[in-house]
């Protein structure tokens, strides 16, 4: 006795399969990214000196820390960094990357790049949904 089973399997291309991966490494991304802005944040609180800027560390940068994900092309890109917001508050824009790299008046505080370059590892594997 044999069974008559039929098997209705999805028409794929190349571009579906594409599609398909690109938002599941879309959304793994997000969450990647999502991670390295919450290190980064943390390590933007945890700067103590100068004191001057402290409220300000706390107050507009820390609130405008953020993480976009973009589909450029074929490519996704995500970028982290100091939004500008919707309320211009002077300088905010700028700010983040003076505290990153340092001024004339003030040492470079870095927050951003070793929240992804000293968490490498552990973003690919967010990415790479691990």
């Amino acid at each position: 006795m044999s069974a008559d089973v039929s098997i209705s399997w999805p028409k794929w291309s190349p571009d579906k399969v594409r599609e398909m991966v690109l938002a599941q490494v879309g959304e793994n991304m997000e969450v990647a990214c999502k991670w390295a802005e919450g290190d980064a944040r943390r390590r933007l609180l945890s700067i103590q000196d100068p004191k001057k800027g402290a409220k300000y560390r706390a107050g507009v940068v820390a609130r405008r820390l953020t993480y976009v994900v973009r589909r450029e092309g074929k490519t996704l890109v995500g970028y982290i960094g100091i939004s500008k917001g919707t309320r211009p508050v002077k300088g905010a824009q700028h700010i983040g990357m003076w505290i990153e790299l340092g001024s004339r008046t003030a040492p470079a505080q870095p927050y951003l790049r070793p929240a992804v370059f000293n968490n490498a590892r552990t973003i690919v594997r967010l990415v790479a949904g691990l």
